[in-house]
């Protein structure tokens, strides 16, 4: 539904006429009533007194919920809300997800030797190996260290939190470009990343390359800089 064409956001006053005539209003209306129905069932389950309490930390429901239920905010949290922010979460989730692999076996496409360093790291861990439990993926630096670059060539979001120097500083940008350092001069207000970032010359000749081996032989490992983790 994401990727349909409405006619009624281009005209909106004749354009629901077209949109129900080529059944994407009620295709609409079904996600929408599926999505309500399923978040609907998660939220009972969580508010129904007689389910045994898990052992495990609070989730973001639970603390959404405990707000609607001790109305301690400042604007009435209604269900509606809740629903709103797990649609939120879920679609964020999923997209930022499936962009990084998407990005990430382009890249592998465009650069054969560390597609097939990648590929020789998983075969010879698993082999024949029916079954892949998630601690394994502990085992794959190489992959890990692609995905990493990945997200270094590909960031999924840009990085566009305001900030204001005191004084000159080497900025280390370790969530999304961890081999990157940047000279900032002092006084600079209100950074926005997404301007600044084509502008900048990197201190590093393959900047623009997929180079996984910088991850595998730095010093930062695979939880980011040392300083700052992913």
């Amino acid at each position: 539904m994401a990727s349909s064409f409405f006619l009624s956001d281009y005209f909106p006053c004749l354009g629901w006429l077209a949109d129900k005539l080529t059944g994407l209003s009620y295709r609409l209306e079904k996600s929408f009533k599926e999505f309500d129905a399923f978040y609907k069932g998660i939220i009972d389950d969580n508010l129904d007194p007689n389910r045994p309490k898990p052992e495990r930390e609070e989730t973001i429901l639970d603390f959404l919920l405990q707000i609607y239920k001790d109305g301690s905010f400042k604007v009435q949290l209604t269900m509606d809300h809740i629903k709103a922010i797990l649609t939120d979460i879920f679609v964020a989730g999923t997209d930022t997800g499936a962009v990084t692999v998407i990005w990430a076996m382009t890249f592998l496409m465009k650069n054969p030797k560390a597609m097939r360093k990648a590929q020789e790291e998983v075969r010879n861990l698993f082999g024949n190996k029916g079954f892949v439990h998630e601690d394994d993926v502990q085992q794959l630096p190489y992959l890990k260290a692609v995905v990493k670059e990945t997200m270094r060539l590909q960031p999924t979001a840009p990085l566009l939190i305001p900030r204001e120097t005191t004084k000159e500083c080497s900025l280390s940008l370790a969530n999304l470009l961890h081999k990157f350092d940047w000279e900032m001069p002092s006084g600079v207000e209100d950074i926005d990343m997404d301007d600044v970032l084509p502008g900048l010359v990197p201190h590093m000749r393959d900047a623009l390359c997929l180079v996984p081996k910088l991850v595998c032989d730095g010093k930062m490992g695979h939880k980011g800089t040392g300083a700052h983790d992913y």
